[in-house]
């Protein structure tokens, strides 16, 4: 499929401080974005986003990274991760999600399975520290790249919507359960994110974001 890549909205090298940003204790949750790295195998645990305060499965309530070894995606709910089969590509754009149902972790990527396995309980909520493109262990597992349409919804995403999400680029209109989105299409194409709360969150749940190292907003493929 042809990707547009006519419009703003994807940020680069990006670090979004959230605050605590807690879901509370939730049955279901899904996590998606678009993801495109750098490079591959040369670092180790490149955040999308995490809600978490240590480096490690156990310090995490739930994330989404792109691994090192092997250059996969690894999702993580309840300090237990799952890990993506697929090897990715750098300088490539992916859609990825994460989610739970309170039985199962699924990691797709543009709306395939990619990997899934056993979980049980309801989402883990508390005061961890939640960032985009970082864990908040003093900044680390940074992600040299762009991201962009970031979502939490706070239940399982279906097969179906997955798909519809991935082929609508932006404007699939699916916001049942919708808690945060940060679309990152504020500002122009080269501008720096240097302004408190100037990463918009576009969901019911109002958590903007505060950039931190400077990201600057790139061309995207989103068309909203």
């Amino acid at each position: 499929m042809t990707m547009n890549f006519s419009n703003p909205g994807f940020s680069e090298d990006v670090v979004v401080d959230l605050g605590t940003l807690d879901l509370g204790s939730i049955p279901a949750i899904s996590i998606t974005a678009w993801g495109n790295v750098d490079a591959v195998g040369t670092a180790d645990e490149q955040t999308i986003i995490a809600k978490g305060d240590a480096t490690g499965a156990s310090g995490k309530d739930w994330a989404i990274q792109f691994e090192e070894s092997p250059e996969d995606i690894r999702g993580t709910i309840n300090e237990a991760t799952v890990d993506g089969g697929q090897a990715l590509s750098a300088l490539t754009w992916y859609f990825i999600c994460l989610v739970y149902d309170g039985s199962d972790k699924t990691v797709w990527i543009n709306a395939v399975v990619d990997a899934t396995n056993a979980e049980s309980g309801n989402v883990f909520a508390g005061s961890r520290p939640t960032m985009i493109a970082a864990l908040n262990d003093n900044i680390k597992r940074l992600l040299d790249g762009l991201l962009d349409d970031i979502r939490l919804y706070s239940r399982a995403l279906s097969q179906a919507e997955i798909e519809t999400m991935f082929e609508a680029r932006g404007v699939d209109g699916i916001v049942h359960g919708l808690e945060h989105r940060w679309p990152m299409n504020e500002l122009g194409i080269g501008t720096a994110a240097t302004i408190a709360d100037s990463i918009i969150d576009l969901g019911p749940g109002q958590f903007p974001g505060d950039p931190l190292n400077s990201p600057v907003y790139a061309e995207g493929i989103l068309r909203i």
